[in-house]
């Protein structure tokens, strides 16, 4: 399969004049992991170990930067403790659309009370968490 070829290393970007056309444009491709930290460590671990770096390798061959994020290190104990573990979460979901990874299990992630100052903030920024005020996990 084409897929297939492509990561065994046979296929090359098809068209190098294209990389040199845009070589000051930056093409990126910026990936959200997103699952509760607990239950899926051993996932998140081999998407990062194994998987990640293959697709980085794909991406670098093709002149395309390839990142993740994964906010299992990106909230400090304090920015958590001010409110603002769902603002970053967002806004870190936000600069990586349409790249979206969401490993789903059993458990449910934390919901902020809905008398929390944070939904007064972000409900203007994001309509739809509106209907979900207090009552779902939106991170």
């Amino acid at each position: 399969t084409k897929l297939s070829s492509i990561s065994k290393g046979k296929k090359k970007f098809p068209n190098r004049s294209l990389v040199n056309q845009k070589q000051n444009q930056t093409r990126t491709v910026k990936v959200f992991l997103s699952s509760t930290f607990k239950d899926f460590f051993n996932e998140r671990e081999y998407l990062i170990k194994q998987i990640f770096p293959k697709v980085k390798k794909l991406c670098e061959d093709r002149g395309v930067f390839f990142s993740y994020v994964d906010l299992r290190w990106g909230i400090t104990e304090e920015q958590a403790s001010q409110g603002r573990a769902i603002p970053i979460c967002l806004t870190e979901v936000s600069q990586c659309r349409p790249f979206f990874i969401g490993v789903l299990g059993e458990r449910y992630g934390w919901i902020a009370p809905g008398d929390d100052p944070v939904w007064d903030e972000l409900i203007p920024l994001y309509p739809w968490l509106s209907k979900h005020r207090g009552t779902k996990s939106v991170t």
